[in-house]
């Protein structure tokens, strides 16, 4: 019975120091499995932490492009101002000028007829003097006309790089730039002269011979006659397709009035002369 007791007093300190051994076995994993995954919880915070910054830089470059976009849209807005601005004064200067011519022939026409009357009369000191002032201005006038001129040239230069630069598309957006585009719109209308501005040119295959379509709403309203064409714009003379006549000011041109090219027309029948229907098919005739 004591020897018993013995075998089992040993055997009970047996199991005692191996569970011992186990248990701080399995806390020692335990802590090297908590500090790994410390490691990790720390660098996921770092990671975070960073990405956060990185979004942060992103959504101000995002703030800068947009608000540097608005800038270059206000730009062109003011420019195509500035040029309608400055078409107006040349056609001011132009109607000063004829007005001024118109009077100096007068004038001249009225010389002519009193130094044929036999005996010549006296000079007119009025006439002369008022003839003397017509002819000053003019001249004056001429040259405020060559200085618009030059001015709305230097203008119209500008919107073309300016255009070329925030209007046109990417190659890879445009086919590679292999095919012109179909349509683009009005940037200019002068009322007194009877012309547009269009940001279609010489890279988007217009050329002197170029019919172009005027559409509002789906519907064609003029054509236009190219007049100058430039590598990114073209100036044209306007013809509305009511025959020359305007009925209200809806039917006039307008800006960012859509332009397109005409469709070309069906070959005539021998001995008939082509359709208006045929040349222009997306026109409709105004009552």
């Amino acid at each position: 019975m004591i020897r018993f007791l013995l075998f089992f007093t040993i055997a009970l300190s047996i199991a005692s120091a191996v569970l011992a051994f186990l248990t701080k076995e399995k806390a020692t994993v335990l802590n090297d499995k908590l500090s790994s995954l410390n490691q990790a919880a720390g660098t996921l915070k770092v990671d975070n932490s960073k990405l956060k910054e990185e979004k942060k830089t992103v959504e101000t470059k995002v703030e800068e492009l947009n608000q540097s976009t608005q800038q270059q849209k206000d730009a062109l807005e003011k420019l195509k101002a500035d040029i309608a601005a400055k078409q107006a004064d040349m056609a001011k200067f132009q109607n000063e000028l004829q007005t001024a011519q118109g009077k100096a022939a007068d004038l001249e026409k009225k010389l002519e007829e009193k130094a044929a009357t036999p005996p010549p009369p006296a000079v007119d000191p009025v006439a002369e003097a008022a003839l003397a002032n017509l002819k000053t201005e003019l001249e004056k006038a001429k040259q405020g006309v060559a200085e618009e001129q030059k001015r709305a040239a230097q203008k119209v230069q500008e919107m073309e790089t300016k255009m070329a630069q925030m209007v046109s598309k990417p190659k890879s957006e445009a086919g590679g730039g292999s095919k012109a585009p179909r349509s683009g719109q009005v940037v200019a209308y002068n009322q007194g002269w009877n012309f547009v501005v269009v940001d279609l040119g010489d890279k988007q295959g217009v050329t002197p011979e170029t019919k172009l379509l005027v559409q509002r709403n789906g519907r064609s309203i003029a054509k236009l006659s190219i007049t100058e064409v430039r590598p990114a714009a073209a100036t044209a003379g306007i013809t509305y397709l009511d025959l020359g006549r305007r009925k209200d000011s809806k039917e006039e041109v307008q800006l960012g009035d859509v332009v397109v090219f005409a469709p070309t027309p069906e070959p005539a029948v021998p001995g008939e002369p082509p359709s208006f229907s045929a040349l222009f098919p997306q026109a409709k005739a105004t009552p």
